[in-house]
């Protein structure tokens, strides 16, 4: 069986948002045709309940212990590197040895880095020891820095932004040009990144749902049942903690909910993976003022999310693929969205199989059409399932196993 080096930035055990999901499912699905040795950044020892959890599932374990959180002294140092600060703090030496010495003894010819911010290793591991690199983008990092940019307000931090995204959109357009292939996960990311005259190196890779490709119960040919489904009422799902899922919050919250309660009070928010004083403080909002409540970290987030009317992805700054969003699909939640979110996929479409606002008049014209509209609720829900369930990370794999077979020169499994 082919030895394959995935290398990460962050531990994805245990799945329990879209940034480990994306990493932890393919890594469990690529032992189906790889010895897989995986490599990932911790801020410190991992648990024997890990350990045994990946040997359980034939992954060969190499935590990577260092301190990736940001540092204002690193952000000062980062004016003399190449690097935008968010890949440099990733880098060392030692850690390069390691990953060195890991390909050397188990006879790794083939490297897989997971986000751009270990990019760094796959170059210089294919520039020392030849090795074969790809990169899966989760999103283009460039674009968010980007995007971010143009919501700050202070100049000088605008402008240092500014000099980040300089840096970041030029190393990620390299790794693009340098790496075997590059795989994209949404439609959004790929048209962007085949701008950038990389020669057809990129891929297309869809991400799938979190446990399956079909949601437990779920029956594809019938939209889902309203009768236990919570009436007024919306959810989200996201920590707010990256400032990312934070502002999204925060600008949906004053531009769409406090008007919307303004008109009927008797809509309820409920949110997950915050704790309650953490999410009043960050909002600067009174919860219960503006009936929003906080579930806190949910043991079973597919029934929290199925007994609630709506979804929300309020991606006003965003990349990649929003798998909670791919979930509730899924599920055949009918759920509003940006247009952010309707462009992460081309099968994606306006009171088809989701919902796409504007500002706080779309938003409410078609919240009352649904609710005054059971049919239409139906028609959507039921497309909604069958976009979400149409991924699988059987499909994932096969898509890497073949782009890696052209490079090796291996057939058959």
């Amino acid at each position: 069986m082919k030895k394959l080096l995935v290398i990460s930035p962050q531990n994805p055990y245990p799945a329990k948002d879209g940034g480990k999901i994306s990493i932890y499912y393919p890594l469990i699905h690529l032992t189906e045709t790889f010895e897989v040795h995986f490599a990932f950044f911790t801020l410190k020892e991992v648990t024997w309940e890990t350990y045994d959890h990946f040997t359980l599932h034939n992954v060969r374990l190499y935590p990577l212990i260092k301190n990736t959180t940001d540092q204002a002294l690193g952000y000062i140092l980062n004016i003399a590197s190449a690097l935008p600060y968010k890949f440099q703090k990733y880098t060392s030496r030692k850690i390069l040895k390691r990953l060195d010495g890991i390909c050397q003894k188990e006879g790794i010819t083939t490297v897989w880095c997971n986000h751009a911010h270990v990019a760094w290793y796959g170059l210089q591991l294919n520039k020392s020891r030849g090795v074969n690199i790809f990169l899966r983008e989760h999103n283009i990092e460039y674009s968010l820095v980007k995007q971010v940019m143009h919501v700050l307000q202070n100049p000088f931090i605008k402008a240092f932004v500014w000099y980040q995204f300089i840096k970041t959109r030029k190393f990620e357009i390299r790794c693009w040009k340098m790496f075997r292939t590059t795989f994209f996960i949404s439609d959004s990311d790929f048209a962007l990144a085949q701008k950038s005259n990389i020669n057809n190196k990129c891929v297309l890779l869809y991400d799938s749902t979190a446990a399956s490709p079909v949601a437990a119960g779920a029956i594809k040919n019938q939209p889902v049942s309203q009768v236990d489904k919570e009436p007024y009422s919306f959810i989200f799902t996201a920590n707010i903690d990256s400032f990312q899922n934070y502002y999204n919050l925060k600008k949906f919250i004053f531009d769409i909910w406090k008007p919307l309660i303004a008109k009927d009070n008797r809509w309820k928010l409920y949110i997950t993976g915050n704790e309650r004083q953490f999410l009043e403080t960050k909002l600067k909002s009174n919860l219960d003022e503006n009936n929003i409540i906080c579930l806190g970290i949910v043991n079973d987030i597919q029934e929290v999310v199925s007994s609630k009317k709506y979804f929300i992805s309020p991606t006003y700054i965003g990349s990649g693929l929003r798998i909670k969003v791919l979930n509730a699909l899924a599920q055949g939640e009918v759920c509003f969205v940006t247009l952010i979110d309707l462009m992460m996929l081309k099968n994606l479409r306006d009171e088809d199989n989701i919902v796409q606002y504007d500002g706080f008049d779309s938003f409410y014209y078609k919240l009352l059409l649904l609710e005054n509209n059971t049919e239409l609720y139906n028609k959507i829900s039921l497309g909604a399932k069958l976009v979400g369930t149409s991924f699988s990370w059987s499909n994932y794999v096969d898509i890497i196993y073949n782009e890696i077979s052209k490079v090796e020169g291996f057939t058959g499994r």
